[in-house]
């Protein structure tokens, strides 16, 4: 059993508020080292299977049928209610006791190995070929086997940057994430370096970002005219002819497909959902889905129920 507390506190460095979060655990109850108590919904094939077929059975005709007494937001919730009433029915949740996971030091070296995965056999021999040149040089003492190794050692350094630019770059490239990718490379090299100590207190830095923001914004000339007057000029410049934005009915097709071009993912929300799970239920639900999604559409409503998110903190080291 774990007590916690959380608060808000107003953060004067930042246009954001800081959520504070206090939990102390209770390890009196704790059955095994290194191993703690989550709550989770084990998803199987028969569970999945049994969940998308009562959805599949469901009479969503009651669903239609109070289309002209409830708004759009009651309908969404009346499906997406029916969709969570299952969920809890055939994927339960229950208690599964986790090992905490720790690296060891074959993990160590295999990280250490993935990270010289641009370094090739081409490299290797290039090596070769320099430490064989400074072999000659330190022998013989001549200008020309000087030239020969400091030739040599240039087109190796070279090569290893050309090496090590592909490799991150490709490796960027093929990540869904590539922000996060890119953001990898760069600390890796930053890590290696010695960090700067800044003098400038927070205050000092705080004053600079605003007054930063309150310089640009005395430099830039403002209109005499109001947006109101550029919006009108903009609107009686149109051709007459040209059609004017309006929403339209979504299809079953069309949903289908945003659907599936979903990024794959296994995060939950507050509801446990998941990206991937829609994608394996969608065919279930894409009738009733699509009417709350038009229905919606026509009245200019956002489901409330949809408009909640699940908060993670997550430890950043230091």
């Amino acid at each position: 059993m774990s007590l916690w507390c959380s608060d808000v506190i107003v953060f004067p460095y930042s246009d954001h508020d800081c959520v504070y979060l206090e939990v102390i655990k209770d390890l009196s109850h704790s059955n095994e080292l290194g191993s703690k108590v989550v709550i989770s919904r084990p998803i199987d094939e028969q569970k999945l299977f049994s969940y998308k077929r009562a959805l599949l059975n469901e009479n969503w005709e009651q669903l239609y049928l109070n289309c002209n007494f409830a708004s759009a937001d009651k309908t969404f919730e009346t499906f997406f209610n029916i969709c969570i009433t299952n969920f809890d029915m055939f994927i339960p949740k229950r208690k599964c006791t986790v090992k905490s996971s720790f690296k060891s030091n074959k993990l160590k070296k295999n990280t250490k190995k993935h990270r010289n995965e641009w370094y090739t056999t081409k490299l290797a021999d290039k090596k070769n070929k320099v430490m064989t040149y400074l072999y000659i040089y330190r022998i013989h003492k001549t200008e020309l086997a000087k030239s020969f190794y400091v030739k040599a050692k240039k087109d190796y350094q070279h090569a290893i940057n050309r090496a090590k630019y592909s490799y991150n770059v490709g490796k960027i490239e093929k990540s869904k994430n590539k922000c996060k990718s890119a953001w990898k490379v760069i600390n890796s090299v930053a890590k290696n370096k010695s960090k700067e100590v800044v003098s400038v207190t927070p205050d000092e830095f705080n004053n600079f970002c605003i007054q930063s923001v309150d310089d640009i914004a005395s430099n830039i000339s403002k209109p005499v005219e109001s947006f109101s007057y550029f919006l009108n000029k903009s609107q009686n410049s149109l051709p007459p002819d040209r059609p004017e934005f309006v929403f339209k009915e979504v299809t079953q097709t069309i949903v289908l497909d945003i659907v599936n071009k979903l990024t794959p993912s296994n995060s939950v929300d507050i509801y446990d959902f998941s990206c991937n799970l829609l994608k394996q239920i969608i065919h279930s639900v894409i009738e009733p889905l699509t009417y709350c999604i038009n229905k919606c559409v026509k009245e200019g409503e956002f489901p409330n129920i949809l408009k909640l998110s699940r908060v993670v903190p997550i430890f950043k080291k230091v």
